[in-house]
């Protein structure tokens, strides 16, 4: 890996996500109580995706061809 710093800013731009989606998705159930159920489904989505999403894409900070 060249430049640790760079792979941690471009992972921690991606897992700011994160807390906005709870943020939204935590709104959204409060003001919508029915909502909760599905949200959860959703925001269990959001985590796997942006997590897939780092994964996938640190894989160009380190070097591999």
């Amino acid at each position: 890996m060249a430049d640790p710093a760079v792979l941690h800013r471009w992972a921690g731009n991606r897992l700011l996500l994160l807390p906005l989606s709870t943020l939204a998705i935590a709104t959204s159930s409060f003001l919508h109580p029915a909502l909760g159920a599905p949200l959860l489904v959703v925001f269990i989505a959001v985590i796997l995706a942006v997590a897939i999403w780092v994964v996938t894409g640190s894989e160009k900070f380190c070097g591999r061809r």
